[in-house]
């Protein structure tokens, strides 16, 4: 599966939910700069002002519960679902913050727990797991460390499905397990250091999401931060873009927050200010780290997707040169759901092939990991 650019977390969680590119549901990073204050902004932790700017702007578990009566959904730890979305200020019926103290095994208990609440049952819930992104962050995607945490989310997902089978739900159910991106591995040594710009640090703010960084030029120095920039990159190994003139495909057009201009890291480098390279300390760095966010065409960045469950055809596979993009999840799950879309970026076609005739297993039960 395609993800959108950039390929990093809190952009493409929101694409899956909303079927829109990030030019559209304007979340450009995971870090941002605010360009009226010029405060740093972490949108995971206080980006809802941000994020919920443009009232249009609908999560499926927003969509799902304004479609109708009697229709609950379910958000577990999902980036952006403690937000308030649209003019009602929305949240979904059932919620779990994010929490990296709970146990993984609490966390699939209360969200299966949803579809059988004697009140509000939930016909759908998303799910949210941050492993093996932050084992692969810190060792690469390569490492055994990476191996083995892939095995414990594996039995992780197998003690889903028989809890599932237990509560009469698994046959009735579909089952949609994705990533929201894909991952490289980088040597901590192919880093690049902002400060061997020939630009003053004083004219500019800067939010690394690397190897995406955002540059916020001061008012009155933006030609000069822009050139600086574009002389560094015909020598080093990166590429500044202007956003207005962002690559077609990229779908990353100005917003209100976005930066006049950004530079992106070369395949295999990252930025020396990225936190994996600065919080570990150096007798315990491992010469590998993983890093997403390039080119969202990269192999590398490529994510995984698998079905199972009444409305999809058993034994499918997508055809090696298919492209099934992120932004095609949300109208599929409102067609799993038997609602209406919101206006968004994908299609429902690129679903018809392994989708089962229209009528079975439609609307019982989805759960999305």
């Amino acid at each position: 599966m395609k993800p959108i650019f950039p390929s990093i977390t809190f952009v493409n969680h929101e694409s899956i939910a909303t079927g829109l590119y990030a030019e559209t549901h304007e979340i450009i990073a995971n870090r941002i700069i605010d360009p009226e204050t010029g405060e740093p902004v972490y949108m995971f932790v206080d980006g809802e002002e941000y994020a919920t700017a443009d009232l249009r702007i609908i999560p499926i578990w927003v969509t799902n519960e304004e479609a109708g009566e009697g229709r609950y959904s379910g958000a577990s730890m999902w980036a952006g679902s403690s937000f308030h979305w649209g003019p009602n200020e929305s949240l979904p019926t059932h919620r779990t913050d994010y929490n990296e103290s709970m146990p993984w095994e609490e966390q699939v208990e209360i969200a299966l727990s949803w579809f059988v609440d004697p009140n509000l049952p939930a016909d759908f819930v998303i799910f949210h797991l941050d492993e093996p992104d932050h084992t692969g962050h810190e060792y690469g995607p390569e490492s055994l460390e990476v191996k083995a945490m892939v095995e414990e989310v594996d039995a992780l997902l197998g003690y889903m499905v028989s809890r599932l089978q237990t509560l009469g739900l698994f046959e009735r159910t579909n089952l949609i397990v994705l990533s929201d991106h894909g991952m490289l591995g980088v040597d901590r040594n192919m880093t690049l250091n902002l400060e061997s710009i020939p630009v003053s640090p004083n004219d500019y703010l800067h939010a690394t999401n690397s190897p995406l960084v955002l540059i916020y030029p001061l008012e009155g120095k933006e030609e000069e931060v822009y050139q600086g920039f574009l002389t560094a990159s015909m020598t080093e190994p990166f590429t500044v873009y202007e956003t207005e003139n962002s690559p077609e495909e990229w779908h990353y057009g100005p917003t209100l927050f976005s930066p006049p201009f950004y530079v992106v890291a070369d395949k295999g480098y990252t930025f020396k200010d990225d936190s994996r390279l600065l919080d570990t300390p150096k007798d315990q760095r491992n010469v590998m780290i993983g890093v997403h966010g390039y080119n969202n065409s990269f192999p590398e960045m490529q994510a995984n997707l698998i079905a199972h469950g009444p409305a999809f055809k058993k034994g499918y596979v997508f055809p090696e040169d298919f492209v099934f993009n992120n932004i095609d999840v949300y109208p599929l799950l409102c067609h799993l759901l038997g609602i209406q879309a919101r206006p968004n970026n994908g299609t429902l076609e690129h679903s018809l092939d392994f989708l089962m005739p229209t009528g079975h297993g439609f609307r019982d039960s989805s759960l999305k990991v």
